[in-house]
């Protein structure tokens, strides 16, 4: 700051038993008994009840009030929160976790890069029927869903506060593995174990965010069950917006080629993000990464969805005869 550097506090208020944990009046008057022009600005860091969670950045802090010298106290009412509003809150916060979510979105999508493809000799080879694709998708993601709503609703129900970096490094080896399974074959026939047991590393990735939510086992499994949910939607339109391509691109010449080359970025992406993550530092590199991925998975839904679209004006589309009458 101009005047010199910000001074941040942290207070976590705990009400008493019976008291309201929405509605208080905070006092702030340091620095300004002796520097009447020092002001000071009160913010809340995440507010379940209006979608707001903890920690996930700038974006999640509520800005609710400022402290001057004549005026130290600030009253704070937050209004009520429900069991609606903190599963509606709890559920866009799970969704909007996932969106941000690059490590995440990626390994799902590794995991869907071979899923219509049969696996011998040591590689991918002849596509796999549509049906036995679409059963093979649904067993890995469920067993993705599984391994990681086990760890987040055990550590969330059990308040456990886990140390991110060891998890964050863990979830960067998981899409390493999983894009180099998706580039040559490691565990074919066991990817639905392997979602599973990734899956609990990530679930304990989602455990961190949802960790306070309420205070009561009550509140605290309401809103573990709408973040929950608001993953799985984004998981699962993902997997919808994607199978078109899939099930269409791996009749192609060309997909062998678009499968190594997502599959190498990916691992190459998961390479960056577990150097940055266990040496506890940024890099240019992962800015870099950071910046493509968005785009680069809005082309691929949208290639995805013209190759059906494509599909259905081809094949599935009726074609009406047009009646032509010759000169009489």
């Amino acid at each position: 700051a101009p005047g010199g550097p910000d001074i941040l506090a942290t207070v976590t208020y705990r009400p008493p038993p019976g008291a309201p944990d929405r509605q208080l009046t905070l006092r702030w008057d340091a620095v300004m008994a002796e520097a009447d022009s020092h002001f000071a600005l009160a913010m809340v860091e995440g507010d379940l009840a209006r979608g707001l969670s903890h920690g996930n950045g700038p974006h999640d802090d509520d800005l609710i009030g400022t402290f001057t010298a004549g005026r130290p106290e600030l009253a704070i009412d937050r209004g009520t929160a429900g069991h609606g509003a903190l599963f509606s809150g709890a559920l866009r916060i799970g969704a909007r976790h996932i969106l941000d979510g690059h490590d995440h979105l990626l390994f799902l999508l590794v995991l869907l890069l071979p899923a219509p493809l049969f696996a011998a000799s040591g590689s991918w080879t002849t596509p796999r029927p549509a049906r036995d694709t679409i059963r093979h998708l649904a067993w890995v993601v469920t067993a993705f869903t599984l391994g990681h709503s086990a760890t987040l609703i055990a550590a969330a129900l059990l308040n456990a506060q886990l140390p991110s970096a060891p998890v964050e490094a863990l979830i960067a080896a998981s899409v390493m593995v999983s894009a180099i399974h998706a580039m040559r074959p490691l565990f074919p026939g066991r990817e639905s174990w392997v979602a599973f047991g990734f899956g609990l590393v990530h679930g304990l990735a989602f455990a961190t965010v949802v960790a306070g939510f309420g205070a009561s086992l009550i509140s605290r499994g309401t809103a573990i069950l709408g973040f929950n949910l608001g993953i799985e939607a984004v998981q699962l339109a993902l997997v919808v917006l994607l199978l078109p391509g899939l099930l269409l691109g791996a009749r192609r010449a060309w997909f062998p080629a678009l499968r190594l080359g997502l599959a190498g970025l990916a691992a190459g992406a998961a390479l960056v993000w577990l150097i940055e993550r266990v040496a506890d530092t940024e890099t240019a590199l992962g800015q870099g990464v950071a910046a493509l991925l968005p785009p680069l998975g809005l082309m691929l839904v949208a290639l995805s969805l013209a190759a059906g679209a494509w599909w259905l004006a081809r094949y599935r589309l009726p074609m009406k005869p047009i009646a032509r009458s010759g000169p009489a």
